[in-house]
């Protein structure tokens, strides 16, 4: 009788012990970048989450739509914020991603909401470099003078909406070139003044609170 007690006792410590540490464990991340449902993501994107109490590392998952067997991604890493420019997903694709937490006491947290977002195309008339920029830049155009297309470079440190237009030199406005949520990354856009007479052109950026300005020339 009396073993039989510390058997139920002892079963009741382990349940004790197994409720406390999945307490305890740290909780599910919130999921910041790429969006939920993005499109037009690079495709070497940067993928961010909200930092958990406790956590002292987080594992990432990524996969191509419900093929959750056959991950592009499944790495661990310290920090909120997981970027290798030597991956890179297959343009116009759906993929998936979840991040969970965990700490060498506790284990493995429950895993966030599955997010999913689509790629850019490889016509995009973006073209993405393997870089993430530390400030927000527009660059002058080149060639410069053109005729009749040029190429304007830009930086985004982070994910936000990107607004580029073309202005005459009345102020008048040309041509929208980008208009579109954008991730972090280096970017560059082409101009097709074609249809546009020789001139004086400027050309405005408008990302998040950043704008700048500069001015460019057609000579047909």
């Amino acid at each position: 009788m009396k073993s039989v007690k510390l058997f139920i006792l002892s079963i009741f410590f382990i349940s004790c012990i197994c409720l406390k540490i999945q307490a305890q464990a740290p909780g599910s991340p919130i999921l910041v970048e790429p969006p939920k449902e993005q499109t037009a993501v690079s495709l070497t994107p940067t993928f961010i989450w909200e930092a958990v109490s406790g956590a002292e590392y987080y594992d990432i998952f990524a996969y191509p739509d419900d093929e959750d067997n056959n991950p592009i991604i499944h790495s661990t890493t310290s920090g909120t914020e997981f970027y290798d420019p030597t991956i890179e997903f297959d343009p116009t694709a759906l993929y998936r991603w979840k991040v969970r937490a965990g700490s060498t006491v506790y284990g493995w947290g429950n895993w966030s909401e599955v997010w999913s977002f689509t790629t850019t195309g490889s016509d995009n008339p973006y073209i993405t470099r393997n870089t993430i920029p530390k400030v927000f830049a527009l660059y002058q155009n080149y060639p410069n003078p053109f005729n009749p297309v040029t190429y304007i470079s830009f930086d985004l440190p982070k994910a936000t909406f990107v607004r580029i237009i073309v202005y005459d030199l009345l102020g008048r406005e040309s041509e929208t070139i980008v208009n579109q949520y954008m991730g972090a990354g280096r970017y560059k856009a082409d101009w097709d003044a074609t249809n546009f007479a020789s001139g004086f052109y400027f050309y405005t950026i408008e990302a998040g609170l950043f704008k700048d300005r500069k001015k460019m020339i057609l000579l047909k």
